[in-house]
């Protein structure tokens, strides 16, 4: 069998050619199942379902990582040198891989940005996904055996795969919902990485980037993946409006805290085109800092075509106080291990008599209270915590085997966990409560 090799050539441009390999009908459904792993790639647990993971990163002990990463080394390598023209095909192949599925844009702004119709852009697109394809198939020498096996041959929808060609906006959301809610995360590394990631926008722009990072920062607790997205969002947005000008990344922090700031700057007597700001993309950008636990402020330009300056604010490891009720030792290092490279620090207490002193010294933000205390019962020890002028106002969570869930509404409980207990729910029960904190009126 015979497919067609889209190959690219010295000076840009794709020369389609006859190449005989013994994968002519698997290849549709190769890019079938590409394309979904492209819509996916930042998404490393549902990307390992897909069999892309199985050919291309056999024997991996995180294969959705792994073909992550494979898939964003060959967009890579298929970006032409510099001395190819800007306006090449090749470029063009490369750009849409790149906005698309590695910058994540949608098909409005993908479109708009490389000043071609939404139709246009399906065809490019297809056209770039038909490329990638060859490109994977050569490098990783793949031939029909390995299609069947791998159960390339049968489609998408057979596989299971859902029936859409990209997930929409709220199904991403919910899913970074479900997610872990947090890991230690080193802002500089994932600045300088964005840096490196928009190098093809500054240099096309001509837009200088500074960048100051100091030294010593705290981690952050928070979900990577969107965090990106969302830095990565107001990045590009601010090189793209000040052609030839230059965008200032600058972090502080207060301890509790991490503030990026990113602000554009128009070069002096410029008569570049000023491209306008993308609304919609700073809305989702603060969509996404609030799914990794974030917060995003528009200072100025979000309007109009004036330099934009953006704020994020995302929260350090281990500065929310969380105080763990339990006579069990067992359970508080469970609760401990839970709790440990996250947003959350622990405060763990045996006895009624222990919590009441570990308030004077410090008033937790969350308390976590197992009923089944020695001495004093835990229900009458809620009550105390809520009569106490230091805790009156400290969420509590009822942690208990009981099925006394009612009970514990009706004696102030915030909220309420039956044992045992995993580590996602334990934190998401948490971000609920620091997450109503947060937003009640001062």
């Amino acid at each position: 069998m015979a497919i067609r090799n889209h190959v690219l050539v010295k000076d840009g441009t794709l020369r389609g050619h006859r190449v005989h390999m013994d994968i002519g009908e698997a290849q549709p459904n190769f890019i079938k199942h590409l394309r979904w792993a492209m819509h996916y790639l930042y998404d490393p647990v549902t990307l390992r379902r897909s069999v892309l993971a199985q050919m291309l990163a056999a024997g991996s002990d995180e294969p959705g990582v792994a073909l992550r990463e494979i898939l964003l080394g060959a967009i890579q390598a298929l970006k032409p040198p510099q001395h190819v023209s800007a306006q090449s095909s090749a470029w063009r192949v490369h750009q849409v891989l790149q906005q698309r599925f590695v910058e994540q844009y949608g098909q409005k702004e993908t479109s708009a940005d490389l000043g071609i119709s939404a139709r246009q852009l399906r065809r490019q697109e297809n056209l770039a996904l038909a490329v990638l394809t060859d490109f994977l198939c050569a490098r990783y020498d793949l031939n029909r055996q390995d299609m069947t096996e791998s159960g390339v041959l049968p489609t998408a929808e057979q596989e299971g795969y859902p029936d859409r060609t990209t997930p929409s906006r709220k199904q991403e959301l919910e899913w970074l919902q479900r997610s872990v809610p947090g890991e230690p995360v080193n802002i500089g590394t994932v600045l300088q990485s964005l840096v490196a990631t928009v190098l093809p926008i500054t240099q096309s722009l001509m837009v200088k980037i500074d960048i100051t990072i100091p030294e010593g920062l705290p981690m952050l607790s928070v979900h990577v993946i969107p965090m990106r997205q969302a830095l990565l969002a107001v990045l590009t947005a601010c090189i793209r409006c000040v052609p030839c000008g230059s965008v200032l990344v600058n972090v502080e922090t207060n301890d509790m805290e991490v503030r990026i700031s990113i602000r554009s700057f128009r070069a002096a007597n410029s008569n570049s085109i000023v491209f306008g700001v993308d609304a919609e993309g700073l809305r989702m950008a603060a969509e996404l800092a609030r799914a990794a636990r974030g917060s995003l402020t528009i200072l100025s330009g979000a309007k109009g075509q004036e330099p934009l300056a953006a704020a994020f604010s995302f929260r350090t490891v281990g500065h929310v106080p969380v105080l763990v009720i339990d006579d069990n030792a067992d359970t508080l290092y469970l609760l401990e291990r839970y709790l440990s490279n996250t947003r959350y620090r622990f405060l763990g207490a045996r006895s009624p008599e222990q919590a009441l002193s570990a308030v004077q010294d410090q008033v937790p933000q969350v308390i976590v209270l197992d009923v089944m205390l020695p001495g004093v019962d835990g229900w009458e020890l809620l009550q105390r915590l809520r009569e106490h002028p230091r805790t009156r106002a400290t969420p509590v969570i009822v942690c208990t085997i009981l099925p006394q869930e009612h009970l514990a509404q009706a004696l102030g409980a915030a909220g309420f966990m039956r044992k045992p207990i995993m580590r996602r729910d334990f934190l998401s029960v948490l971000d609920q409560q620091v997450g109503l904190q947060a937003t009640e009126p001062s």
